[in-house]
């Protein structure tokens, strides 16, 4: 899929020097770094839950079924995380 875009003139130069070096075209140095700052935020967000999760069953000291629910969703989508890298 094309899509147009307005960067910053230095970024470009800048993408254009690293995507040489590492005999990337621009279009894939662009992707990469979207899908691993995706996934980065996807993570941080996936952490924060299981604090929260740990945190609960800390507090408790028991695991609830709304708790091992969570629990099972975060382990599914750590799992989709981790096979999509």
């Amino acid at each position: 899929m094309k899509v147009q875009m307005s960067l910053n003139e230095d970024l470009v130069a800048r993408a254009d020097k690293y995507a040489k070096a590492n005999y990337m075209t621009r279009s894939a140095l662009v992707t990469t770094a979207l899908n691993q700052f995706l996934l980065a935020s996807e993570l941080s967000s996936v952490l924060t839950e299981m604090s929260v999760c740990m945190r609960k069953i800390a507090d408790t000291g028991s695991i609830d079924e709304s708790t091992k629910k969570d629990i099972e969703e975060l382990e599914l989508l750590a799992k989709m995380l981790v096979e999509s890298k």
